[in-house]
């Protein structure tokens, strides 16, 4: 069993999730509620010791959860501002956008709880963790019959967030799409650390940045290569999470490839 030095919890305890709310009352009172949860706090904690410390894999912890729900909720406002409306709002009446924001935020921050678990099925292991803290978050903010609906939105955008899922809602796409978008250069960087180099580390090592616009009504993503081991990312990892994930037409992707002097030697488009 691999060995590790044990990890400090005011790591986690000190890290607080920072959201743009935006004028959404509820979603700030929520992000206060999750920075007050230490138990949430050392939840992650775990998470990172059986993902990084116990299997070699990379950031599964409280960044990684921040990175998500930024990324998410960022990409739910251009769909929702376009006219793609929240899977909520359109099956269900007296819910609103900011009430979609919630499912995003909440689900992006407690969809790989399951790895306190196991890795291993850890969208399943994830359910009837994740229950409670939503459970404790909002049970003041909605009667019992909105908190119900809004729950198991939650669950089903947790559960849908792999790539061998059937997202059923545009929330639970967003969380597909958005966790695989936590790629930028450095986030690899644990699985170097480890002694892990396999085709993941490397190519996520070779990805500058990630540009996330509105265009045209729709999500544009722009992702700026250092070298091709980066296109491993965009044709293997986030190509796979786009298909199937219900949003694919609302969004496109361009990977560039630049050369030293800035000038693009390699364009890409899935």
């Amino acid at each position: 069993m691999k060995k590790a030095m044990p990890r400090e919890m005011e790591n986690e305890e000190e890290f607080s999730i920072n959201i743009p709310c935006s004028h959404n009352s509820k979603l700030e009172k929520i992000v206060e509620k999750v920075n007050e949860s230490e138990e949430l706090k050392a939840l992650w904690r775990v998470q990172n010791v059986n993902a990084v410390d116990r299997k070699g894999y990379s950031d599964h912890g409280p960044v990684h959860m921040q990175i998500v729900a930024n990324i998410a909720l960022k990409i739910g406002r251009i769909l929702f501002d376009n006219g793609e409306g929240p899977s909520l709002t359109t099956h269900y009446t007296g819910f609103k956008q900011e009430d979609a924001e919630i499912i995003l935020v909440l689900s992006a921050l407690l969809h790989d709880i399951g790895m306190t678990v196991h890795r291993y099925q850890h969208e399943k292991n994830a359910l009837f963790i994740a229950k409670d803290f939503v459970d404790e978050i909002l049970q003041d903010m909605y009667t019992p019959a909105q908190l119900a609906v809004i729950r198991s939105e939650i669950l089903h955008a947790i559960y849908s967030h792999r790539s061998n899922s059937e997202p059923l809602t545009v929330e639970a796409g967003i969380i597909r799409v958005s966790d695989a978008l936590d790629m930028e250069k450095g986030r690899s960087k644990i699985t170097f650390e480890n002694g892990r180099v396999d085709i993941h580390s490397v190519s996520a090592a070779a990805v500058d940045e990630v540009k996330i616009e509105e265009k045209g009504g729709k999500v544009s993503i722009k992702v700026i290569l250092n070298s091709n081991a980066g296109i491993f990312q965009i044709t293997g990892l986030l190509k796979n999470k786009l298909e199937g994930s219900g949003i694919e037409d609302q969004i496109t992707v361009k990977a560039e490839m630049s050369s030293e002097s800035g000038q693009v030697i390699e364009d890409i488009v899935i």
